[in-house]
């Protein structure tokens, strides 16, 4: 059974490692179908929309969604694609492997979180007292 994933780069350092992140993916064999989606900084340079319609389809009807990272229009981006997949947190894992170099504290058990990073529809500015939705 294959599975649709959207990957959409996005800006900056995204362009880097969603290609990567893509040909790690490609490598096990799990039929995966990467499809690729387009917005962020150039993309409303280029069309007047950070995240065009059809990337938001994409993203709402794929199985996953591989999304890099936002510049500027990081609220016109990623608040709309929370919706589309209908995301209200994050989960980031954490996993502590043994000391790389010898001045590094070793971990004396095994250790694995997740850490739940909030995914509200309201994105805070530079000022505490201003938000967006």
């Amino acid at each position: 059974m294959s599975h649709q994933i959207a990957v959409i780069e996005g800006d900056g350092i995204g362009q880097e490692v969603i290609p990567a992140a893509v040909e790690v993916l490609e490598s096990l064999d799990l039929g995966l179908e990467f499809v690729a989606g387009d917005a962020g900084d150039a993309v409303k340079e280029a069309t007047g929309e950070a995240l065009p319609q059809e990337t938001y389809d994409l993203a709402a009807e794929s199985d996953a969604t591989l999304f890099g990272a936002a510049g500027e229009t990081a609220a016109d981006v990623i608040l709309p694609l929370r919706d589309a997949v209908d995301s209200f947190v994050n989960i980031r894992p954490a996993k502590a492997y043994p000391a790389s170099t010898p001045s590094a504290p070793k971990p004396t058990s095994s250790f694995f979180a997740r850490i739940p990073k909030a995914s509200t529809r309201v994105m805070r500015t530079t000022s505490p007292t201003t938000c967006r939705r």
